[in-house]
């Protein structure tokens, strides 16, 4: 069998070794761990010990390879040639890999009767299938038996990313570091890898095992430290998350994984879905996988799909910019790589049609008459992102979606009329009379001594009021919590209101006040008065050292001031001493 993987091809060995087939892999590491403990392996593979042999594409044409498929003993019973991840053998054979190229020619050095087999869960239909075919050299007469790719336990999230990823900061990920799903975050190169961990590192307590919590999985580490990591990912609760490159997606069976992250945009729609695929595999849970969009690129195909509807409005013809957008064409230099297989799924995540369709459309699967329908059509338990904003998943769930929506938008609206409504308060008597300050104003007036917070202080104020927001809002459940992000927890003015107000707010009492209109103060007010409270007490101590150093700093700049003007004094006395004596030198002389 050929494998794409040496970390793919141990994990092959385990799995059949689970059902009593005996496999080995004929890597650099098991070669070399042979050498090392002088173990003939090499002998065995030719001797026909190991029912199942794997090896890499470039070890097809390798001087070992050739000596075992010249034994008679081996030709006589070799009874299958497989590809496995077929998907990849044509992408690859172009640059990064074109041992890919050979494994045809690697089948003329195989007894010709050797059936071949290609295996793949993410065979596009179409030009790619056709490219397939050839280049691993299918005769005429092959038989194509396919099979739904769909998991039924795992959800397809498309969301389009509020910030870049060529900076030190990921929010739009912040809420994995609280560990409360294992998640695999997938990224495109080793550096982002870095600088993603990084990131979530620091969001941890600083007494946590950040490392253990967090591991990296990627190819400058070592295969045995790749291999405890997944260990520790599907055995360990203190290890949640792992970022990691391609290395990890293709067919590495990771069982715990709940959620699973492409963070931005892979290079190809099978990269999207393996990657996503690796959720779930433990068929007894719901898992989510989640493709953030870089904004860039939605907001490109974003105005090609607008296009084409005004088009397809005036005409009922395709648009033009969408046909040359989809032949790689177009003269928006935005998304002009991007694979037609994913800009088919970034125009459905921005026209808000169904991606479980349209995925089954780019892989050829009509397995049922239901296949490529909407997810309620379909009746599919877990609705995609597009969908779960249609009927009849709005209706089913209009209590995390729509009544939260429009909750928000409400608390914004009387936000914004308590704005104005605070700002048009004079101290004129009858006016007062007229609008009364609110309770919590009065409660705050009576506190009035304490200090204003600092703009440093603000800026840390805000910074811990998200992450509390953030951390809360992960411990919710619900479709509409995984979805909208954590900023929904508190409403633009309420949270400049808590700042303006956080060095006053000394008591429940005031804080409940002031966020009478907040949705979730009856579950969440207690633990945020907590955080408040430690912020206070942080605070308080740096005003006090603040006004200390600032007395001492008066009482410096008084001594200063007296010393200089004692200074001034004796110069006059000195000066004036002088005089009286010159003038007595003048009066003996004259």
């Amino acid at each position: 069998m050929v494998s794409p993987l040496n970390d793919l091809s141990a994990c092959h060995v385990e799995e059949f070794a689970r059902v009593g087939i005996k496999a080995v892999s004929l890597d650099s590491d098991t070669i070399t761990e042979a050498r090392k403990n002088k173990l003939p392996l090499l002998k065995d593979v030719a001797a026909c010990k190991f029912p199942l042999l794997l090896v890499s594409p470039e070890r097809l044409t390798s001087p070992e390879l050739d000596t075992i498929l010249r034994s008679e003993l081996v030709r006589g019973n070799l009874v299958l040639y497989a590809i496995d991840e077929a998907h990849v053998v044509v992408p690859w054979s172009k640059d990064f890999r074109k041992a890919y190229g050979n494994i045809s020619k690697a089948r003329t050095r195989i007894p010709t009767p050797t059936p071949l087999l290609a295996l793949t869960a993410t065979s596009q239909h179409g030009a790619p299938e056709a490219a397939l075919v050839k280049t691993i050299g299918l005769r005429a007469g092959f038989k194509m038996i396919r099979l739904s790719r769909e998991q039924k336990n795992l959800q397809l999230v498309f969301l389009t990313l509020t910030h870049g990823l060529g900076l030190h900061e990921f929010p739009d990920i912040a809420w994995v570091s609280e560990g409360k799903y294992k998640t695999l975050v997938y990224c495109s190169t080793i550096d982002l890898c870095e600088r993603v961990a990084s990131y979530l590192w620091q969001l941890r307590p600083s007494t946590a095992p950040r490392r253990k919590n967090i591991r990296l999985y990627h190819s400058f580490i070592t295969s045995e430290v790749n291999r405890q990591t997944i260990h520790s990912f599907d055995n360990d609760p203190d290890t949640f998350v792992i970022v990691a490159t391609v290395k990890l997606a293709l067919g590495v069976d990771v069982r715990a994984a709940k959620v699973c992250i492409n963070l931005g945009l892979p290079e190809t729609v099978e990269q999207d879905t393996q990657q996503k695929g690796r959720a779930g595999r433990d068929r007894t849970i719901d898992a989510v996988g989640i493709t953030y969009v870089e904004k860039g690129y939605a907001s490109a195909i974003r105005k090609e799909w607008e296009s084409e509807q005004e088009n397809h409005d005036e005409d009922q013809r395709p648009s033009k910019a969408w046909a040359k957008a989809a032949d790689g064409k177009s003269g928006t230099q935005v998304g002009k790589d991007i694979d037609p297989g994913l800009r088919r799924l970034v125009k459905s995540h921005v026209s808000r049609s169904c991606l479980n369709a349209e995925t089954n459309r780019i892989f050829g699967e009509a397995i049922s008459p239901t296949s490529c329908s909407p997810c309620h059509e379909a009746q599919r338990r877990l609705p995609c992102s597009s969908c779960i904003y249609s009927e009849p998943y709005r209706a089913v769930n209009r209590q995390f979606i729509v009544a939260e929506i429009q909750d928000f938008a409400a608390q914004v609206e009387h936000m914004d009329n308590t704005a104005k409504h605070c700002t048009k308060l004079t101290t004129d008597s009858t006016v007062s009379e007229a609008r009364a300050a609110p309770q919590w104003k009065t409660l705050l007036a009576k506190q009035g001594s304490y200090k204003m917070l600092t703009a440093d202080m603000r800026s840390r104020a805000t910074v811990a009021v998200d992450q509390y927001s953030c951390s809360r809002w992960l411990k919710k459940t619900g479709t509409y919590y995984l979805i909208i992000p954590h900023t929904a927890h508190f409403p633009g003015h309420l949270f400049t209101t808590l700042l303006d107000h956080l060095h006053l707010i000394r008591s429940r009492e005031a804080l409940d006040g002031i966020l009478a209109d907040w949705k979730y103060l009856k579950e969440d007010g207690e633990t945020l008065f907590v955080e408040i409270t430690k912020l206070q007490l942080q605070f308080d101590e740096e005003h006090v050292i603040a006004a200390a150093e600032k007395a001492k700093k008066a009482a410096d700049t008084r001594l200063r001031r007296k010393r200089a003007t004692e200074m001034v004094v004796e110069d006059d006395s000195g000066q004036e001493h002088g005089e009286h004596t010159l003038q007595l030198y003048l009066s003996s002389h004259c």
